[in-house]
């Protein structure tokens, strides 16, 4: 039997998602990652979080 092995994960750029990102990875899952990225709109561009967006990308992918 076959079992897809994609994962979902929303708040793929905050701590906990981004961690869970790596977890699963490491054991060759596919990931696809949503984040929103509202931390920038609450605390303006020190919030921004698409710079470890871009560190999973480069990482794992």
């Amino acid at each position: 039997m076959y079992y897809m092995s994609i994962i979902l994960i929303t708040g793929s750029e905050r701590l906990i998602g981004s961690e869970a990102v790596e977890f699963f990875a490491n054991f060759g899952y596919d990931i696809v990652g949503i984040d929103n990225n509202m931390r920038q709109y609450f605390f303006g561009a020190d919030g921004d979080t698409n710079w470890k967006s871009q560190f999973l990308g480069n990482e794992f992918f």
